[in-house]
Formats: C-alpha cells, sequence, structure tokens
C-alpha cells in the first residue's frame, strides 16, 4: 500500500504550523509595535478632537442662542462705530445710544491725529446692554508735537486744544487787559511753534477784561432835579426813578430829600441812581 498521501497531508499540516509561528514571531518584531502605535496614537487624536468640537459647539450655542434668549434681544444695543472721529465727539455719540464712554488710556499714535479714538472696547456692531462703558484708547498724537498759538483764543477754546493735542494745563494767572475781553488768553508759557513732548504743562495768562473804575455817587439832597441831572452826567452815572414824596419835610417843594444808592458809595459807571423829590 502506498504511504504518499499520508505524507502530502502531514507536509501541509508542517507548512501551516510554519505560516503560524512565522506570524507569531512577526507580531512581536518592533515594526509591528510601532504600527500599533500609531493606530492608538490617531484613535487618540480623533477622539480629543471630537471632544473640543463639542465643547466649541456648545459655547457657541450658549453666546448667540442661550444668551441672547436670557438677556432679550429687544434689550440689547448696537455699539456704533466711533474709530478715527474726535473723543468728544465719539463721548457724546455713544451718549446718544445710552452707552457709557470711559477713556481707558492715552498713546502717542503717528497716524492717527491726537484727541481722535484710536481703538475701542466693544467693537463697532457688538451687541450690548443699555449702560454699558464703552472703553476708549485716546490718541495723543506723534510724540513731538508743535505749541499752537492759543493768545486771542477764549480760555474754554484754549483748553479744548491743548489737551486735544495730549498738553496739560499748568497755572492761569487772571489779569485785567484793556486789549484783551474778559476770559481770553494773553499770553501762553511756551511761544508757538516751539517742540514739545507729550504731557508738557502749559501755563496761561487770561483777560478779566478792562479794569473797572469805581464811582463815588454824589450827594444829591437838597439839589434840584436839573441839578442832579448835571452831577450825574458828569459822573457817568444814570437817572432811574424819579418819585413824589407823600409826607411832609423842610425841604423846597421839588428838591431831592433821598436817593439810591446812597452818597458815598462805590459804584460802576452807569449804574442808576433813583431819587424822591419834597412834596
Amino acid at each position: 500500500m502506498s504511504l504518499e498521501p499520508t505524507n502530502n497531508v502531514e507536509q501541509m499540516m508542517r507548512e501551516i504550523e510554519a505560516r503560524e509561528k512565522a506570524a507569531r514571531n512577526n507580531s512581536h518584531k518592533p515594526e509591528a509595535a510601532a504600527e500599533r502605535n500609531k493606530k492608538e496614537q490617531k484613535f487618540y487624536w480623533i477622539l480629543i478632537g471630537a471632544l473640543v468640537g463639542t465643547v466649541l459647539l456648545i459655547a457657541l450655542t450658549f453666546d448667540y442662542l442661550v444668551m441672547p434668549a436670557y438677556v432679550g434681544s429687544d434689550d440689547l444695543l448696537t455699539v456704533p462705530d466711533i474709530v478715527s472721529t474726535d473723543t468728544l465727539d465719539a463721548m457724546d455719540e455713544l451718549r446718544k445710544f445710552n452707552l457709557n464712554p470711559v477713556i481707558s488710556e492715552r498713546l502717542n499714535n503717528q497716524k492717527i491725529p491726537a484727541g481722535q479714538v484710536i481703538s475701542q472696547t466693544p467693537h463697532a456692531g457688538e451687541k450690548v446692554k443699555a449702560g454699558r462703558a464703552v472703553y476708549l484708547v485716546a490718541s495723543r498724537g506723534p510724540d513731538h508735537l508743535e505749541m499752537p498759538q492759543i493768545v486771542g483764543t477764549p480760555l474754554r477754546e484754549a483748553r479744548i486744544q491743548l489737551l486735544r493735542l495730549g498738553l496739560q494745563i499748568g497755572d492761569i494767572d487772571f489779569i485785567h487787559s484793556e486789549r484783551f475781553d474778559a476770559r481770553v488768553v494773553i499770553s501762553q508759557s511756551t511761544p508757538a511753534g516751539n517742540k514739545l513732548s507729550s504731557g508738557d504743562k502749559i501755563d496761561l495768562v487770561v483777560s478779566l477784561g478792562p479794569e473797572i473804575q469805581f464811582v463815588e455817587v454824589p450827594d444829591f439832597v437838597g439839589k434840584t432835579l436839573p441839578e442832579a441831572r448835571q452831577i450825574l452826567d458828569a459822573a457817568g452815572l444814570t437817572l432811574g426813578f424819579v418819585n413824589q414824596s407823600t409826607e411832609e419835610s423842610p425841604f423846597t417843594s421839588g428838591t431831592i430829600i433821598d436817593q439810591f444808592p446812597a452818597s458815598g458809595e462805590q459804584v460802576e459807571p452807569g449804574v442808576v441812581i433813583h431819587l424822591t423829590l419834597a412834596r
């Protein structure tokens, strides 16, 4: 009897066992372990990405859906764009929108002129509640400034002009002046055209107007009305009411028995003098 088929089966079994053994050996090689690590890391990164995406989705849903529904869209205001506008005008504009402007900082800026808004927080277009503070960064202009001519300028305008340039107001002295009206700048501590740095102080001298020369009120008692008129004209005073007394007096009828203001008082030129005549 031939044994060839049996030998073939045994050979096939040995080949299958050899392949299984080789597979088991390959599974323990470094290359196979590295491949498994790569697959595991890829799985972990996919898992982390999914978690991060879920968190972002929840946050966006809360910010854009939950919060507006909680606050009420009808109660929200749209922040206007005030960048590059004058700081004072920007503050007025925000107040019109029922918002609270706050200048949080002043910075030098080579491009944006002094007194204008560099940036705002919250930004233009954002939805906020009424009364929300809007923080402004104002420009002081370039690092080096040129002193403007403010002599002859009303004090209020001079203040605004200097503050917009990033300069500070120093001492202000008031004196009488025949040339300048009251509250007009007479002189400035730094001449126009001089170079300054942001924050420098400027002292001012401001007019009180012409000095008033007071007039002493004459004594009109015992004088007649025509005489009083002449005295008033000479003193630069004005005749006011002329009343007739109803009481008896030792004075001749038509003469002055009382006056207001009283004689001897110091008054400004042109003050009105009221007289009372004897009956």
